[in-house]
């Protein structure tokens, strides 16, 4: 990684006013520690049909059974025409929505997961993705991401309403193949179906082995990490758009929420292998982007092959309700749980899955609170909405974790802004102006704006204090590094001038010496207190 010469520098004084007269400073620190939940609802009457023009009055919310006053209250529809863009002067460039596309009302992100797919269902499953796509409508907004086997985030197709232009793209878009992802579980099953008891036991066994075992895990590790980066990504993306946004996954297989679970075979202990950092971490992102997921099952119809007209009875009672028909369908109403969303499986319209989805973001309502508890311990908090309105259902995602917010080590910071520079989304939790001029030969100039109300400062000896990290990275045509630099800006702002920031904006300017040919530039800014990201992309490069 060669590093560039950079310079990062904090400003704010666009005009300059009177310093009032200070009184003793105390060493005093102020943090906010209350947060917003937001809950995106969907309501539907006896028909199915959603159910619109509901008031704040009409809806309760509980959190762990103890009803929450409702702080902010909203209702969306996809029949809602997207806000124009606001055009950016030259050599500026923004991840903020606005400035990028016409902002919809609702997205639906559709994630072909070639990465836990096998390729017999890929295959089935693309066609089925193209029928849904030719039938787009005008109130849609589309997009088409791909995880390929490489564990790589592709972009397809962004936000569409055009569905022959979809197609086209995701019919070009060759990608890769897919892993053949055949675990020991499923050869187990071909056996069972067979009657083939004793392949079964061998099987298992060899798997349950040293030799067998840790590639399966080494690989589950990975596939887990990579589909968690991949869909943290979309939701850091997604973050900034408004009302509903679904991200229907259609894939194989769904090993977020795998376990492997502790097993006593010949005298040796396996111990369970869980992800539950990742998942967190994945789940807050989909949560406070207001993502629901859809899982969709690519195998479509499925039976139990143990239970087949050549087999009496399953072989092997104590191991069946381990066998992947039970744990990948329960992995995806989890997910689908967790977020709102429904789990499509066990049936080949997975056509009609995607349209349900969509049809979801026909009407929804978002209800934000503060939780009263403050209390976040880490622990599971149930959620509940009910609406004073008779033969309605309700549904929403069915609650969040209280994790607290711990400060992140140098690695973990390390890792989120790599992550975040080789994503091929931008991420919008932080919204970023980024106006380009050139400077001596070679040379770049950068000021960013920055919204100084999305900044978590803290008060402390009379100065409202905050840390960004920033980040450059250029790439070549190819798209391989070339020059990197990182920087961290501490501000210490007195109370006129972080007034002005929360006015006028916060502004940073950096100095980036360009390594010759063309490529692009990617910029990102950390804030350290609330681990929010916004991220630029600087394509094509002044001069190049």
């Amino acid at each position: 990684m060669r590093t560039g010469t950079t310079r990062l520098i904090a400003t704010l004084a666009f005009f300059t006013l009177p310093a009032p007269a200070q009184a003793p400073e105390r060493p005093t620190v102020l943090r906010v520690t209350t947060r917003l939940v937001e809950v995106s609802v969907i309501v539907h009457d006896k028909k199915g049909q959603p159910v619109g023009g509901l008031s704040r009055d009409d809806f309760e919310l509980l959190d762990q059974g103890k009803p929450q006053q409702i702080h902010f209250f909203s209702e969306q529809s996809n029949r809602t025409p997207p806000a124009a863009r606001k055009p950016l002067p030259a050599n500026m460039f923004s991840n903020r929505p606005e400035y990028r596309y016409d902002v919809p009302t609702s997205v639906t992100v559709v994630l072909f997961d070639w990465l836990n797919a096998q390729f017999e269902d890929a295959a089935y499953a693309r066609r089925q993705v193209v029928h849904f796509l030719e039938q787009v409508q005008p109130n849609d907004r589309v997009g088409i991401y791909a995880l390929v086997d490489t564990g790589h985030l592709r972009v397809i197709h962004d936000f569409s309403s055009d569905a022959e232009e979809l197609v086209r793209a995701l019919q070009l878009f060759t990608g890769s193949i897919p892993r053949q992802l055949i675990p020991p579980e499923r050869r187990a099953q071909v056996a069972a179906a067979r009657g083939d008891a004793a392949r079964v036991a061998g099987e298992l066994e060899n798997w349950l082995s040293e030799s067998g075992r840790e590639p399966a895990r080494t690989d589950l590790e990975n596939r887990v990490q990579e589909t968690m980066t991949a869909i943290e990504s979309i939701a850091h993306y997604l973050q900034r758009i408004p009302g509903r946004k679904n991200l229907i996954w259609v894939s194989s297989a769904f090993p977020s929420l795998i376990e492997w679970q502790e097993r006593l075979r010949g005298g040796r202990v396996e111990f369970p292998l869980t992800f539950s950092y990742e998942i967190n971490r994945a789940t807050r992102a989909l949560n406070d982007a207001n993502v629901a997921i859809y899982p969709v099952d690519a195998r479509g119809l499925v039976g139990n092959p143990a239970f087949t007209a050549a087999q009496q009875q399953p072989p092997f009672d104590s191991i069946a309700p381990e066998l992947p028909w039970d744990s990948n369908l329960d992995n995806m109403k989890r997910v689908a749980e967790l977020t709102g969303g429904r789990a499509f499986y066990d049936s080949n319209d997975i056509e009609g899955a995607m349209r349900g989805a969509i049809s979801d973001s026909q009407v929804t309502y978002t209800l934000g609170y503060y939780p009263a508890h403050n209390k976040w311990d880490g622990r599971f908090h149930e959620i509940k909405v009910k609406v004073s309105r008779p033969g309605v259902t309700v549904r929403c995602r069915r609650g969040y974790f209280a994790t607290p917010e711990a400060v992140a080590d140098h690695d973990q910071i390390q890792r989120e802004l790599f992550d975040a520079v080789w994503s091929p989304l931008d991420s919008t939790g932080l919204g970023v102006v980024v106006r380009v001029r050139r400077g001596q030969p070679g040379v770049l100039k950068l000021t960013l704006r920055l919204n100084a109300r999305e900044v978590r400062f803290e008060q402390k000896d009379g100065r409202w204090m905050a840390t960004l990290d920033v980040l450059t990275l250029q790439k070549n045509a190819a798209g391989l590094e070339v020059a990197t630099s990182s920087q961290t800006a501490a501000l210490k702002l007195r109370g006129e001038t972080h007034d002005r920031a929360l006015k006028w904006g916060l502004y940073l300017t950096k100095t980036v010496r360009l390594a010759d040919g063309p490529g692009e530039l990617r910029v990102v800014i950390r804030d350290r207190q609330s681990g929010s990201l916004g991220s630029v992309s600087i394509s094509p490069l002044p001069g190049h």
